[in-house]
């Protein structure tokens, strides 16, 4: 299994808040990336909530990323409708 990078992580968690009204759930990362669960929780989502306003902890890491900082736009990207 390849995890993706950190920059991946980050624009598909922006990408997934964008058409979920401004949350990434691990359920949602590891779907994206075809990972276990346990990967999104402990290495995916960890990797990037610092680009994020709330992050939501889980069982040994975290669950959910909330909004997205000014920061994680300027490398992503602005919103698309």
């Amino acid at each position: 299994m390849t995890i993706p990078d950190r920059l991946a992580t980050l624009e598909a968690a922006v990408k997934i808040c964008d058409e979920n009204d401004g949350a990434a759930s691990a359920k949602a990362m590891a779907a994206r990336f075809g990972v276990d669960l346990d990967v999104a929780v402990r290495k995916l989502l960890p990797s990037i909530a610092e680009f994020f306003e709330t992050n939501l902890p889980g069982d040994d890491g975290l669950a959910v990323v909330r909004w997205p900082t000014a920061e994680a736009r300027r490398f992503v990207g602005p919103q698309r409708s």
